[in-house]
């Protein structure tokens, strides 16, 4: 199968030359042909150094001349003179390219061409319009051929019509070129590029080109290892202007919609200016999508996403907030697996948003934070309980909660020591059976009722703990309409207390406070 669209720009414009040129050899035949064995007159000058040892021998020289009388004539950028013999007949004036044979001699110490026969040839023009008719549009190189005619004489004779053509015949052969490339194939494609470049053709037929070879390599590497897709961006970036240059946002979500409709077509038709803005969109957008293949599925890498967005596809800059976003739900809904270093990551992230409700969620996750992590530091017996204390009033600044733990380990002679320190720098004073603070300063009525002794509907866990002076004689867990519970029973107090949690990182709460029967 080959490439079912041509460069179409291109193409529209050679098929209405090609058609004027086949009016033209219709209406203007050439009467004569030059012969195959004669040597153009830049050929005949490239053999200067041969014209001595040429003496004698016959030759066929065609050409332009500058010069013409009865008795000579003078080719266009050619210093030697070319006598006619006796009985040749100058052509006349108005035919500009002739046709001479004749032979090289030395008369009165120069050399000297005499021109034994000569004939009229048709204009350069004709001849071009009579050779690009006979030339069939399925084969490249009899194009090439006639362009690189057309390119040398019109170099040699400076004519700016000849090798306008000549890059117009070149511009034929590329398309025919790339219609015969298979719509899979990559690298002849690419090839094509560097020929038209070194062609000296237009840049935009070589971006034209790189484009679609691009896009067929970036398709191609979705398919493979995804490394392969960086070396898809460096070609990216090496072969179209303007890829790695950002754009605005409004002309990025303005001029996205119809590239990515038809993304060859739009390219083709765009100017310069254009042009870039499209390289670039193809790069971001392929950027993005490389970027998102290491992207967690959870989010907890989005923070990460979010930044290699930022720096390499900075017009999807919405896409790397939710990136963002995702990470900071992930660790909100995995507050028990986050190390405390990344609860304070987390909360920093929501300072920094300061979006609404976001003090709200900082308390929230230092909460539920630590109420998840209450048993591992239980774990580790009374170190571990005046670590957990201290992290409330460090958190928190909850110098109650932090009170009422350090009250639980006063009952433990090992850490007692330490718990009486603590409660003393919270202002706390023991009397021998309890520990009170000047209520102005302790106002809340949960710390008076554990120094009291006594136990609460609302009260966590360990506020009952810090009440009764340790653990219950026995615990009960079940589940009611999907909640945790459990049921605490302190024989010694003759109370048994029933504790409900919510959430699977919220605290446990006492529902109901009652009485043991006899």
């Amino acid at each position: 199968m080959t490439g079912s669209r041509a460069i179409s720009r291109w193409g529209r414009v050679l098929a209405a030359t090609a058609a004027c040129v086949v009016c033209l050899c219709v209406a203007v035949a050439p009467a004569t042909a030059q012969d195959d064995d004669a040597m153009s007159v830049e050929e005949f000058v490239q053999k200067r150094d041969r014209w001595q040892i040429l003496q004698g021998a016959t030759l066929k020289v065609e050409g332009r001349y500058r010069g013409l009388n009865d008795d000579r004539l003078s080719f266009t950028n050619c210093d030697l003179l070319f006598q006619f013999a006796d009985g040749v007949k100058p052509p006349p004036a108005r035919d500009k390219i002739v046709q001479v044979s004749g032979s090289i001699e030395t008369r009165q110490g120069k050399l000297t061409f005499l021109v034994t026969r000569i004939k009229a040839l048709p204009s350069d023009a004709e001849t071009l319009a009579d050779r690009r008719g006979r030339l069939t549009p399925d084969n490249a190189d009899p194009w090439y051929t006639l362009a690189d005619w057309a390119s040398s004489r019109g170099a040699f004779y400076e004519d700016a019509d000849l090798q306008s053509s000549a890059a117009e015949l070149r511009r034929t052969a590329i398309d025919i070129e790339y219609r015969q490339i298979k719509v899979t194939d990559i690298e002849p494609l690419y090839a094509l590029a560097r020929k038209a470049q070194s062609l000296g053709l237009p840049p935009e037929m070589r971006d034209d080109l790189y484009h679609d070879a691009l896009r067929r390599e970036l398709r191609a590497s979705r398919q493979r290892d995804p490394r392969q897709r960086d070396v898809v961006l460096t070609h990216i970036l090496d072969r179209l202007p303007g890829s790695g240059v950002p754009i605005d946002e409004e002309t990025f979500l303005r001029e996205q919609p119809a590239y990515e409709q038809d993304p060859l077509e739009v390219y083709r038709g765009a100017d310069a200016d254009k042009r870039r803005i499209l390289a670039r969109i193809l790069y971001s957008s392929a950027c993005l999508e490389r970027i998102e293949l290491d992207a967690d599925p959870e989010g907890r890498n989005g923070f990460a996403i979010a930044g290699r967005i930022e720096q390499s596809a900075s017009e999807y800059q919405s896409r790397a907030d939710e990136y963002r976003q995702k990470e900071i739900d992930w660790q909100q809904s995995h507050l028990a697996e986050l190390s405390r270093d990344e609860l304070l990551q987390l909360v920093e992230r929501l300072e920094s948003r300061n979006a609404d409700g976001d003090s709200a969620r900082v308390v929230e996750a230092k909460s539920n934070w630590l109420a998840g992590q209450e048993s591992r530091f239980r774990e580790r017996g009374a170190s571990g309980l005046l670590d957990f204390a201290q992290e409330h009033v460090a958190l928190l600044d909850d110098a109650d909660r932090a009170a009422v733990l350090y009250m639980e380990l006063f009952n433990d002679p090992a850490a007692q020591s330490t718990a009486r320190a603590r409660l003393v720098e919270l202002g706390y004073q023991f009397d021998g059976t309890t520990w009170t603070k000047d209520l102005d300063d302790s106002p809340d009525p949960t710390v008076e009722a554990i120094r009291r002794g006594i136990v609460r509907k609302g009260m966590t866990s360990d506020q009952v703990r810090a009440a009764f002076g340790g653990p219950p004689a026995s615990v009960v867990r079940f589940a009611v309409l999907g909640q945790v519970c459990e049921l605490w029973v302190y024989r010694e107090h003759g109370v048994a207390i029933e504790f409900s949690r919510r959430g699977p990182e919220a605290a446990m709460l006492a529902v109901s406070v009652s009485e043991l029967g006899p």
